[in-house]
């Protein structure tokens, strides 16, 4: 060992040396005052400290000294009015014993795992003594595979997209220019074939030619082979044929002029956007190459129905071979489907929605399940207004118009109020991004509708889920979605007793999304002291949660708002609370619930904490038996998707749709049926936030086939 390293200290924590300056112009009679009655250091020993720095210009007052030891006395000195640096010592670590805990690593999916007596990996499912040479070199090709064609298909697309839209605004470049040179007077009459940019070029062409034919006649009898000149006749012709043509050009160069000032127009009436009537329909609905309503019948997403996949997922528990719902749906089609048609469709679209879109197998047929019109027509409009929050607001409003022309939905109250309820969110979600003044009109007109909706939980339900969701959108004051609210709150009032405590838990947790909202763009603008009144009250909205899923929720919102306080002492504490809440909410499908509402609202799923309280949950589902274990699952797996976690949101939905064959016909398929809905609609939001456009697509489309 060398000098060097032996005279390196050992140590569990980072070592520094501490030294202190005077400022420049400071004064050192103010400085020990401040350190005796500011700080409380004693007499001694600041009077030493002083005298070594009126010997030189820095002063040690620590070696190798622990970092929060450092810390204390950059914060003791700095009050005193000195500068204080922090030198970081070489040290080493001293080791630790650790402790073997019986962990290994997959060779197969490079994950740390326990593994069980049969030595299968938890993770993958795999047997790690049949992983070879050859398993492992399969796999890698598969994903350099897979990876390659996901890229092709993404930059096909891409690629398809940017033609489509040269070739419209091309069109539509063509229709304004027509119109303002109308409008402005800069069409020529009489310009023929040297009017713009084509005729200029043919004026340039036809000049070099006259020319040319001038300069070859005129010297041809000094060239062997070309004798004669031409005639007096035939030099005036062609006098007059460049005469005619070089005023032709300078017509055409007026006209190119002209044109360019067009194209300048053009260009800036092209800056602000494409209107949206080029892009829908005059009624606001898709094209019809965007429409899902005519995708899904003219066999988008392979045209399953959601009974034909519930029928096929109720095959994998019989099935043998088939470890995951997506294999036990991959093997028909509808008659006339072909496997993997369709580039665009959620089949073999971009990004393979999942591990391919699900098939009805030819052993299970639709007719084999029956699904209540109440549960399609709720996971229709939940549809709807997803498309809605994702900015496919004419996609939105097609749905939309389907479902309210249903005729089971016009002849029933209660199917009319879920399709309303919804049209309200997914209106408020097309609010985001329109301009200020028509963004506030039709705000207005949005309360002034859900002010006519006479059920009172309807309406309370309606102004709280548009309020959450307006106070979102920068082009809508922050008290636009308040004053929601607080109609819901006046709602609330004309309810009976237990009406009013189901109601309750949405209102509190909108009207605390409400004030986080007005106080971000508080704190973000530096009004600090409405930041911190509102603060105080979101505090106050926090500490009245009526349920403990409710509680959880607005603990996720205070410790968004902690952080954007600079609470960094108090923001954990939110998270611990709200797991406190979680654990206090019932069985496992109630805690799951409430661990997803949790995750979703602090937007922060990676929380270390979080994923104690997702194995701890887990456990809790897998002990569960029957309904409750495939609701809990279920939960689990939304969460997993909304955090974008694919894999792990597949595997619990596979077990969840297991476990759901256990349970009576009905109750099951209605589960199974809800499950793949909203787990394919939660990963279609976090692929879209991801900027993975075609693969959110093919999720999509996948629903719309589905449920449209």
């Amino acid at each position: 060992m060398s000098a060097d390293q032996e005279g390196l200290k050992e140590s569990e924590v980072p070592l520094f040396d501490v030294t202190v300056r005077v400022p420049t112009g400071g004064n050192l009679e103010a400085i020990r005052h401040k350190a005796i009655n500011d700080v409380g250091m004693a007499e001694e020993r600041i009077d030493a400290l002083l005298k070594a720095l009126q010997n030189g210009p820095k002063a040690k007052i620590g070696t190798a000294v622990p970092k929060d030891k450092a810390d204390k006395a950059k914060v003791d000195f700095g009050k005193a009015g000195l500068i204080v640096e922090l030198s970081p010592v070489l040290s080493l670590q001293t080791m630790k014993a650790v402790e073997a805990d019986g962990s290994s690593v997959c060779p197969a999916c490079q994950k740390r795992i326990m593994l069980p007596a049969n030595r299968q990996c938890p993770s993958c499912g795999v047997f790690v003594d049949k992983v070879n040479d050859e398993f492992l070199l399969k796999r890698k090709i598969m994903e350099q595979e897979r990876a390659r064609a996901e890229a092709k298909l993404a930059k096909d697309g891409k690629d398809s997209e940017k033609r489509n839209r040269e070739h419209m605004e091309a069109a539509l470049r063509d229709k304004i220019r027509a119109e303002m040179e109308a409008e402005y007077g800069l069409k020529e009459e009489g310009a023929g074939i040297f009017a713009g940019k084509a005729g200029l070029v043919r004026a340039g062409a036809g000049v070099a030619l006259l020319v040319g034919a001038i300069l070859i006649g005129r010297f041809s009898h000094q060239i062997p082979g070309m004798g004669g000149t031409l005639d007096p006749v035939q030099a005036k012709a062609a006098q007059g044929g460049a005469s005619g043509a070089m005023a032709a050009a300078a017509g055409a160069a007026g006209a190119m002029n002209k044109a360019q000032e067009v194209d300048s127009m053009i260009t800036k009436a092209m800056e602000k956007g494409l209107p949206d009537e080029v892009l829908t329909n005059a009624d606001g609905t898709p094209l019809d190459e965007d429409s899902l309503l005519k995708m899904a019948r003219n066999g988008g997403g392979k045209g399953l129905s959601v009974e034909q996949a519930v029928a096929a997922a109720g095959q994998l528990a019989k099935t043998v071979g088939n470890n995951t719902l997506d294999k036990a749906m991959a093997g028909a089609m509808p008659p006339g489907g072909t496997p993997g048609a369709n580039p665009g469709t959620a089949a073999g679209g971009p990004g393979g929605a999942a591990g391919g879109a699900p098939s009805a197998a030819g052993n299970a047929s639709a007719a084999a399940v029956t699904l209540a019109p109440e549960l399609k027509l709720g996971l229709s409009s939940e549809f709807a207004v997803r498309l809605a929050e994702l900015g496919q607001t004419a996609r939105s409003r097609e749905v939309f118009k389907s479902l309210q022309g249903k005729p089971e939905v016009t002849a029933d109250p209660k199917l009319a109020g879920i399709v309303r309820l919804a049209d309200v969110q997914g209106r408020a979600w097309a609010l985001d991004g329109t301009a200020p003044g028509k963004a506030s009109q039709q705000a207005s007109t949005l309360k002034d509708e859900i002010s006519k909706i006479t059920d009172p939980v309807e309406r309370t339900l309606a102004f709280a889920r548009a309020g959450s969701i307006l106070s979102r959108h920068a082009t809508l004051p922050r008290e636009a979605g308040l004053g929601f609210i607080v109609l819901a709150g006046e709602s609330i009032k004309s309810l009976p007793a237990a009406q009013q405590q189901n109601v309750m838990g949405d209102w509190t947790v909108a009207m605390g999304e409400a004030l986080l909202a007005d106080l971000s763009d508080s704190a973000r603008t530096g009004r600090w002291a409405r930041a911190q009144a509102l603060y105080t009250r979101l505090s106050a909205t926090v500490a009245q949660a009526p349920s403990a899923d409710a509680a959880a929720r607005l603990q996720g919102i205070e410790y968004r708002a902690r952080i954007a306080m600079g609470l960094a002492d108090k923001v954990d504490a939110a998270i611990e609370t709200g797991l406190m809440w979680v654990s206090k909410a019932g069985g496992a499908a109630a805690q799951a619930r409430a661990l997803r509402g949790l995750v979703a609202v602090s937007e922060n799923p990676s929380h270390p904490k979080f994923q104690d309280a997702l194995a701890r949950v887990q456990g809790l589902a897998d002990a569960a038996k029957g309904a409750e274990r495939v609701k809990a699952l279920g939960e689990l797996a939304q969460l997993m998707a909304e955090a974008g976690q694919r894999d792990k949101a597949v595997r619990l939905r596979d077990q969840a749709s297991e476990a759901s064959a256990s349970l009576p016909p009905a109750e099951g398929s209605a589960l199974t049926a809800e499950l793949l809905v909203r787990v394919d609609l939660a990963l279609a939001r976090a692929r879209h936030a991801e900027a993975a456009y075609a693969d959110a697509e093919s999720l999509l489309q996948r629903v719309a086939g589905y449920l449209l």
